[in-house]
C-alpha cells in the first residue's frame, strides 16, 4: 500500500516533469523525495536528463543567438556526449567558419 502510494506521486511528479519537457519549458524537476532508494534514483535521473537536456539547448541557442547579433565569439563550451555532442560539434564549426568568412572579406575588402 505504502509503496503503490508512492509510486503514483512519483507517476504524477514525472507526469509534470515530462509534460513540461514536451512543451519546451525544461525549468520543472522532480521534487519529492521517497524514503525508497530505487524511488529516489529514478527521481534522480529524471532531473539528471532534464538538466543535461536545458543545459545543452540553452547553451545551443545562446551561440545562434550570438551568431545572429553578428557576435562570433561565443562558443559551446559544455561537456556533452552523443547527440549533444555532435551538436555542439555542429555548432561551433558553423561559427568558426563564419569568422573566417568574415576575416576574408575584411582582407579582401582591404
Amino acid at each position: 500500500q505504502n509503496r503503490q502510494l508512492m509510486m503514483s506521486e512519483l507517476q504524477t511528479a514525472f507526469g509534470g516533469v515530462v509534460d513540461a519537457a514536451i512543451a519546451g519549458d525544461f525549468s520543472r524537476r522532480v521534487d519529492v523525495s521517497f524514503p525508497d532508494s530505487e524511488l529516489n534514483s529514478l527521481a534522480s535521473g529524471i532531473n539528471s536528463l532534464v538538466d543535461n537536456f536545458d543545459h545543452g539547448v540553452t547553451e545551443t541557442g545562446k551561440v545562434l543567438a550570438a551568431i545572429a547579433e553578428a557576435d562570433l565569439r561565443q562558443r559551446m563550451r559544455g561537456n556533452y556526449a552523443g547527440a549533444f555532442a555532435q551538436l555542439k560539434t555542429s555548432t561551433n564549426s558553423v561559427a568558426e567558419k563564419l569568422t573566417q568568412i568574415v576575416a576574408q572579406l575584411r582582407v579582401t575588402s582591404s
